[in-house]
């Protein structure tokens, strides 16, 4: 037995005790280590924040930027599209204006007056509506002479002499040409493509003595060129869009000509799916647009 003493108060310990407490006493003190902290530090959360604040930023910069852009390019082209009747007005009139030139400079010709003579042949007329008049006019498709009564001399697209004799005064640029001896120029559908028709009278004589002995007449087509030519004029596609119905008819439309690849079909069809494009065009002969 042995007796310890602490302070004032005597313990009694027997042993095993002090053998037991002995043994506590050798254990080395193992000290549980702390548990790390996962996931990044609290400048790599940071960094991270401010790359995805970043990326956020240049996400809309880009969004924004590319909402204006197109925004500015519809603007720009309605602006374009907005252009097109003013374009279209100065060219055709530039084209008619040219077209009437050159027929009204090959109807007051010496020889172009001879073969109006009643006197003149079928076959000397031919010649001259086929081989002759086409390489004085350039752009010229269809060449036709009226006598003084409107009636078919010849033309070049008939070279069998089929027609001959055919009245046009019901037809408005033959019979203003008869009735004022003015020039004209006016829009035609000639067979499946768009024309513009320059007739200038043909007289021979001045003054009193002037004698009106019919009408030389010329088509010029609005073909891949005149139609290249718009399409650089509009910065844009162009069809020629006909109505191929007879009058009082319900429209019947074609292409007559177009700078899209294909039959220009799916652009036509882009054109009228406004439900009052047809009307508003046709029927009621209206600028209509942009839609």
């Amino acid at each position: 037995m042995t007796k310890i003493s602490d302070t004032d108060e005597t313990i009694d310990l027997s042993e095993d005790q002090i053998r037991t407490m002995a043994m506590r006493d050798d254990k080395p003190i193992v000290r549980t280590p702390r548990s790390r902290r996962r996931g990044p530090g609290l400048a790599v959360q940071f960094f991270l924040l401010a790359a995805a604040l970043l990326i956020v930023t240049l996400g809309l910069t880009v969004a924004v930027a590319a909402w204006r852009a197109d925004q500015v390019a519809e603007e720009t082209i309605r602006e374009d599209l907005a252009r097109v009747p003013e374009v279209w007005a100065g060219y055709t009139s530039t084209r008619a204006s040219a077209g009437l030139e050159q027929v009204r400079s090959l109807a007051q010709e010496p020889g172009t007056m001879a073969i109006f003579a009643e006197e003149v042949d079928l076959a000397t007329r031919l010649s001259f509506a086929i081989e002759d008049a086409p390489a004085m006019v350039s752009g010229g498709r269809t060449f036709f002479l009226f006598d003084r009564y409107s009636r078919v001399l010849a033309r070049n697209d008939r070279p069998d002499g089929s027609g001959v004799g055919q009245p046009f005064a019901a037809v408005g640029w033959v019979a203003s040409v008869l009735d004022s001896w003015q020039g004209t120029t006016a829009f035609i559908r000639e067979r499946d493509s768009l024309a513009i028709v320059a007739a200038a009278p043909v007289i021979t004589g001045e003054g009193e003595g002037a004698r009106l002995e019919g009408v030389l007449a010329v088509t010029f087509p609005f073909d891949s060129s005149a139609l290249n030519q718009l399409q650089s004029l509009t910065r844009g596609d162009v069809a020629v869009v006909l109505d191929m119905a007879k009058r009082d008819e319900a429209p019947a439309l074609e292409v007559g000509g177009t700078t899209v690849s294909g039959d220009g079909q799916a652009l036509m069809a882009a054109i009228f799916a406004a439900p009052e494009a047809t009307d508003e065009l046709f029927a009621k002969r209206h600028i209509l647009g942009p839609v």
